[in-house]
């Protein structure tokens, strides 16, 4: 195993090495299309298992639970995003966007997809 996994680095530089990396790389997918849970769930173990293994291969007991660590670190928490609400919030922001932005791509999709409807009447493609 690498340094880079978290072998010879502290609590504090691994959850850095998180928040840099781990976090942020999958950010840009998470804006653009809703991610399966079970994708979540493992990018979740990963980040867990640096967190608290910090690239060893033998199991820890995790200090606190992973809904502590998500909090911001004004609640007492570490300050890790939470890729579930992130992933929403992101493709909120789209929708946001289309309906209180004029351009070339809401004109687009307010012809081609919603034709005139509201768009909480639009159904989920099966």
């Amino acid at each position: 195993m690498g340094a880079w996994q978290g072998k010879f680095l502290s609590l504090g530089g691994r959850l850095v090495l998180i928040n840099s990396s781990l976090t942020n790389v999958p950010l840009y997918m998470l804006s653009m299309y809703k991610s399966p849970r079970s994708i979540l769930k493992n990018m979740d173990i990963f980040r867990k298992r640096l967190l608290w293994q910090g690239g060893h291969n033998t199991k820890k007991y995790h200090l606190a639970d992973w809904k502590m660590v998500c909090s911001p670190r004004g609640q007492g928490g570490l300050g890790v995003l939470n890729l579930h609400k992130m992933n929403e919030a992101l493709l909120a922001k789209w929708i946001w966007r289309l309906e209180n932005s004029n351009g070339l791509w809401q004109t687009i999709i307010r012809h081609k997809y919603i034709k005139g409807r509201p768009i909480i009447s639009l159904k989920k493609r099966q």
